[in-house]
């Protein structure tokens, strides 16, 4: 009976993600289900939409122009390797809804990220991102943002429209009291991640 049953619940998930081969994104809760594919080339073989790539720790200096060949992708992991910068060609990739590029050495936290409006969850953590773009508003969907270690001193007044978002972690961030108090006012129902404060100056909005 259980062989039955898990044989009916993976026939039952295929099937799912089969059946959203065609539509823009797969629900949110079913993403975890999909294969993570571990290599471009691989996936590029792949006969079924492909959607999650990791590819973690493989020293990349650029993201490797076939992966925007990947239409369908919903996940795309590019953490621990040398970048400093994400091209402008990832807002090809419509359906994603998670982006990871954690401990890199990214500077900017890229414009064309925020033209990925089915995105979720973004993080840019452990980087060297300065500010955050006027633009990040139109991420309408964004559910968690996760911004720890970095060099962030200019937080636009367009955040507060991100009004979905449930998480923003910017531990290890250095922040003013009264930069901390003015980013808890624009969220004051998001769960606010901050480091105790310095005695530091940062640009205005």
């Amino acid at each position: 009976m259980i062989r039955i049953a898990l044989f009916a619940l993976t026939i039952f998930v295929l099937a799912g993600l089969k059946s959203h081969a065609i539509s823009d994104t797969i629900p949110y809760a079913m993403l975890d289900t999909a294969k993570v594919w571990k290599s471009v080339e691989a996936a590029l073989k792949c006969q079924y939409p492909v959607y999650r790539l990791d590819l973690s720790g493989k020293r990349l200096k650029e993201v490797p122009p076939e992966v925007f060949q990947l239409k369908n992708l919903q996940e795309l992991i590019l953490d621990k390797n040398k970048l400093s910068e994400l091209p402008a060609a990832l807002s090809n990739l419509k359906n994603l809804q998670r982006l990871s590029a954690a401990h890199n050495h990214l500077e900017e936290f890229p414009v064309a990220v925020c033209n990925l409006k089915n995105l979720r969850r973004i993080d840019f953590s452990d980087n060297e991102i300065s500010k955050l773009p006027d633009e990040i508003h139109r991420l309408q969907k964004l559910e968690e943002l996760i911004l720890w270690s970095n060099i962030i001193g200019y937080y636009p007044g367009t955040m507060m429209r991100l009004t979905n978002l449930k998480l923003l972690d910017l531990m290890h961030n250095e922040m003013s009291v009264n930069e901390q108090e003015r980013i808890f006012n624009m969220f004051p129902e998001v769960d606010v991640k901050v480091s105790p404060p310095c005695n530091c100056t940062f640009d205005d909005e």
